[in-house]
Formats: C-alpha cells, sequence, structure tokens
C-alpha cells in the first residue's frame, strides 16, 4: 500500500458514525457484546482517540514488515485477495469470513481466542478488514514484528480497552480466553487448579476432578498399572453405585470397568489403568460441558480469586491496573500460560510456506 493510501486510511472516515457503531457490535461475540453494555465499558473499544492509536500501531508495523518482509507481505496479501476474492469479489472480510479463513487455512483456535485475535486483526474497528489490516496482522503474529516475544504480544491482545495497562476485568476475562473448553488447559495454568478445585467444591462436583487425578488420566506421565487393592479402591470410592464419591459416569461404563477388574488376579497383581480410561473420559466430559464453562462465566463476574492471587503477587492494591512490566514479570513466573501463541505461530508459518 502506498504512503498516500495509507495516509487516506488513517484519516478518512469509514462511513457514517451510526453505521460504523452498527458494524462493530455485530463484529462482537455474544461476550464481547455484553462487555459493550453499560457497566462493561472498562473492555470495550469506543475511544476515537484509541482507533486512532490502532491505525498508528497498524501504520508503524507496516513500516517494520515492507523493511525485513517485504516479499512475504506481497505473497500474504495475493492469499488474501484469493480469499476475499471467492465471495463475490470483496476487498474486505468480515468476522465470520475470517473463521472460514482460518479453517481453510488449517487454524485451529478457540471461539474466545479468535475472538480477541479478531479485535486485533480489525485494527479500525469498523467490523471488517482489508488487505493491509491482514497482512499486517499476520505478519506481526507470524514473525513477532515490533511485538518482540509472546509477552508484548499477549499484552497487547488482552489489553482490550487499549490503554496500556490490564485491569483486572481484563485479566479476568484474558485467564477465561486462555483456558479455553479443555480440562487440561486449566490444569495446566498456574492457579488454574487451585481455584478451579476451589470453584467445583461450591458445585459439590469435586469428585470429578479427583477421580480423574486418582486414575492419572491427564497426567504428563501416567501409570500405566495399578495394583489389584488400589483398582479396587478406586471403585469403592468413586464407581460403585452408592459410594461416597460416586461419580455418575453410563452403567455401560460402570459395568464394563467392573467386569475388567474382575477378570484382574487378587492381590498385587498389576491391572491395567486403562479399564479406567472410559469411565475417566466421561468425567473429564461431564465437567467440561458444566463446572468448566459456568467456572469461566464466573471468572468474568463475582469469582475473584485468581486474580486477587496474582495482584497480590505482582504487589498491587485491587483498585490498580497492571502496567506491561508487572504483566510481564508474571508472565515470565508463569510458563505456558500463552502456549497457544507459540502454536499458532507455528501453524501461520506453514500457511505462509505453502
Amino acid at each position: 500500500m502506498s504512503l498516500n493510501a495509507l495516509r487516506k486510511l488513517l484519516c478518512t472516515p469509514a462511513g457514517p458514525k451510526s453505521e460504523i457503531e452498527a458494524r462493530q457490535r455485530r463484529a462482537l461475540g455474544p461476550q464481547e457484546q455484553q462487555l459493550t453494555l453499560p457497566g462493561h465499558k472498562s473492555l470495550a473499544v469506543t475511544s476515537d482517540a484509541v482507533k486512532q492509536k490502532q491505525l498508528q500501531n497498524l501504520a508503524r508495523e507496516k513500516r517494520a514488515i515492507d523493511r525485513q518482509h517485504s516479499q512475504a507481505a506481497a505473497d500474504l496479501e495475493a492469499k488474501f485477495k484469493a480469499l476475499v476474492n471467492g465471495d463475490h469479489g470483496k476487498d474486505e472480510m468480515d468476522k465470520t469470513q475470517m473463521r472460514k479463513a482460518f479453517k481453510a487455512m488449517g487454524i485451529k483456535v478457540e471461539p474466545e481466542l479468535f475472538s480477541k485475535l479478531w479485535m486485533f486483526f480489525d485494527a479500525d474497528q469498523n467490523g471488517s478488514i482489508n488487505a493491509q489490516e491482514f497482512v499486517v496482522t499476520f505478519c506481526v503474529l507470524t514473525y513477532r514484528g515490533s511485538a518482540q516475544d509472546n509477552v508484548e504480544l499477549a499484552f497487547r491482545l488482552f489489553d482490550t480497552n487499549r490503554d496500556g495497562s490490564i485491569s483486572r476485568r481484563e485479566f479476568n476475562d484474558m485467564i477465561a480466553a486462555v483456558l479455553g473448553t479443555r480440562l487440561r488447559n486449566v490444569l495446566n495454568v498456574e492457579l488454574g487448579r487451585e481455584c478451579f478445585e476451589d470453584y467445583l467444591k461450591s458445585e459439590v462436583a469435586d469428585e470429578l476432578l479427583r477421580f480423574v487425578d486418582a486414575v492419572e488420566y491427564l497426567a504428563d506421565e501416567p501409570s500405566t498399572s495399578f495394583s489389584r487393592d488400589y483398582a479396587d479402591s478406586l471403585w469403592d470410592q468413586y464407581l460403585a453405585v452408592g459410594a461416597t464419591d460416586q461419580v455418575n459416569v453410563s452403567d455401560t461404563v460402570r459395568n464394563k470397568c467392573m467386569a475388567e477388574i474382575s477378570a484382574c488376579g487378587d492381590g498385587d497383581d498389576a491391572v491395567p489403568a486403562s479399564i479406567f480410561h472410559d469411565a475417566a473420559r466421561e468425567a473429564v466430559a461431564l465437567i467440561e460441558d458444566g463446572p468448566l464453562p459456568r467456572f469461566k462465566d464466573k471468572l468474568r463476574g463475582s469469582y475473584s480469586l485468581f486474580a486477587d492471587r496474582v495482584w497480590e503477587d505482582v504487589g498491587l492494591d485491587s483498585s490498580e491496573s497492571m502496567s506491561e512490566d508487572q504483566f510481564r514479570d508474571w508472565v515470565n513466573r508463569t510458563p505456558g500460560i500463552f502456549r497457544f501463541l507459540d502454536d499458532l505461530h507455528v501453524v501461520m508459518q506453514e500457511f505462509q510456506s505453502k
């Protein structure tokens, strides 16, 4: 894009204010729409000054990319045109089209994280992205650009109102998005297990997670077998009808598990751990279908344990927001929190090399 065209993008209104706001609204998912309602403005991108800052960031990134990755940018622009031209010859794409494009590119992103990425792509927040927004943001995500590492990139993704800090509400929204829809993600995040266990007790559903842990179903290095005595104790505590901590798996899985345990020897004879995997799989599904989504909703609302612990650790009062330096300090002590950015980086590089 020429310098004159870029100036035009930065200085020319995209259309009537009401039309722009309507397009912004349609571009948001249900959770983001809620955050633009009264009482949720701390997470809403509404200021013209904020949008101007995003466009200035876009221009700065473009200059860096033109210097360092001009051929890659040209290739990406051609790919963008191929993607949008396949949709009635348009020169922009909206959020739904972008999701389809990600799918076509083989890029799998959890819905909540996709919404954050969409806000990152849509620099002028008009509800659609053009070739420049696509190319520049794609290059930033692929080559890091001026976002020198995942910490800076994550900060920019989750500083939703672009005020240069992370508020508690933005932090909770970020954690809910990073946790995704899989129990394993929750358990791999520092404080995630502790906070989720605390929440499960409020639902009187903590036996589900204790059973999954007891059979080492999600362990990094699970046991391949248990003693017969241990297998019997697992059955008696979690799977027998009327057990103290009964896990409500299906009768088919329960009966199959009992038959396989009975077929094994007595005493210390090894019982394959896999006997319990079907039951553990159902327990995980029960968690992911119910308590986990509700936990994430609570994170965005009244549940404050996660943010309380982090704010105390960083040395902030509850009314204060987290600076980028404080955010970096916390992330450096929380390895793997933004592993999804590494995964995204790899997939995007693979797409670009095709």
